[in-house]
């Protein structure tokens, strides 16, 4: 009996052991299971650089500020600063005149390209905002000078120089160049507004509607013009321009359009030769008339059909009044070019 009940404690002992032992390795695996997970939330929260967001940031601020910054150049002939001197407030845009005072004044397509990099070199930090939502996690940024490139062909091209790095504890990571490319063919408005232009200075008067019809089909753009009369006491009288893409292209959820004015040329009326007006000359008996007539053009040759005289070619009369001469004479002193004619009525009257 005494055996049989110490092999029994000594089994209990052993059960008990066994049992403690699983206790003490499960409780050893839970909380190595628990500092496991503590580690990888911390990791998380520490999670290196993001160079892909970081990039994707950047590359959408261009995209936008280059989108806005074609719409506002667009609509004002070119330019993001419209010339002072040369331009007017339209509906809130600046529009240039591309025909100004006697001068075509069509933007030159390398002006045209400093414009839009002009615009994006100023709104592009605006955009960024000093990478401030980078800052509030933790990141150091350094940021370098702002350099851009545009092109303007058959597409836009945006080349962005933008030296950045970004640093997160021992994590580093540097930017250099980003690239945006517009499907939206400025250059070739700016070679159909100059077209415009001369077509208007050679048919002054009127627009020439199979003009603006031919530049259309060449460049597959629609064209509008605006005759706009000015009843104002300076009489700038102008037309304005709006050219587009015969297929919409839309940026920052506007149509692109390109707008610009030029001066209204009136029709130049050719002057009609005439003489000077003579009237009526007094001449004594005996005395020297002399006189040479002239009129308003060149190459005039002169004649007349008086007793008293006999003009010259050049216009001029010379002769001295007799006796016989006395009394009232009427001549028809005519002016003749190869294309016209006028003829001037005169009276001399001889006394004495």
């Amino acid at each position: 009996m005494f055996n049989l009940n110490r092999k029994g404690q000594i089994t209990v002992f052993i059960i008990l052991g066994i049992l403690i032992v699983l206790v003490f390795s499960l409780f050893f695996i839970l909380k190595q299971t628990s500092v496991s997970k503590n580690v990888k939330v911390t990791e998380e929260v520490l999670t290196p650089l993001q160079g892909d967001n970081i990039k994707l940031f950047v590359e959408s601020c261009l995209n936008r500020v280059s989108e806005e910054g074609l719409v506002l150049i667009g609509r004002q002939g070119g330019y993001y600063q419209s010339p002072l001197d040369y331009s007017i407030l339209f509906v809130g845009d600046k529009l240039p005149y591309y025909y100004y005072e006697d001068e075509i004044r069509v933007l030159e397509i390398e002006d045209a390209e400093k414009e839009l990099e002009r615009y994006i070199k100023d709104y592009l930090p605006v955009c960024v905002d000093n990478f401030k939502i980078f800052e509030k996690s933790g990141y150091d940024i350094t940021e370098g000078e702002i350099v851009v490139n545009v092109s303007y062909n058959e597409r836009t091209k945006i080349v962005l120089n933008y030296p950045l790095k970004f640093e997160l504890g021992q994590d580093v990571m540097e930017f250099d160049t980003f690239i945006k490319v517009v499907n939206v063919n400025v250059k070739k408005f700016i070679e159909a507004a100059e077209e415009l232009v001369e077509q208007n200075l050679e048919d002054k008067g009127y627009i020439c509607l199979t003009c603006m019809e031919d530049t259309a089909a060449s460049k597959n753009i629609l064209i509008d013009a605006l005759p706009i009369h000015d009843s104002s006491v300076f009489a700038n009288d102008i037309i304005m321009f709006r050219l587009e893409d015969k297929k919409p292209v839309i940026l920052d959820y506007k149509n692109f359009t390109f707008e610009f004015i030029m001066e209204y040329l009136e029709v130049e009326i050719e002057e009609k030769l005439e003489i000077e007006d003579l009237g009526t000359f007094e001449i004594g008996v005996g005395e020297l008339f002399e006189k040479t007539i002239v009129s308003n053009k060149e190459d005039v040759s002169y004649t007349d059909d008086s007793e008293l005289f006999e003009i010259s070619a050049n216009g001029k009369i010379s002769f001295t009044a007799n006796k016989m001469d006395k009394g009232t004479h009427f001549v028809i002193i005519t002016a003749e070019t190869t294309a016209e004619k006028d003829n001037e009525f005169v009276i001399f009257k001889v006394t004495g």
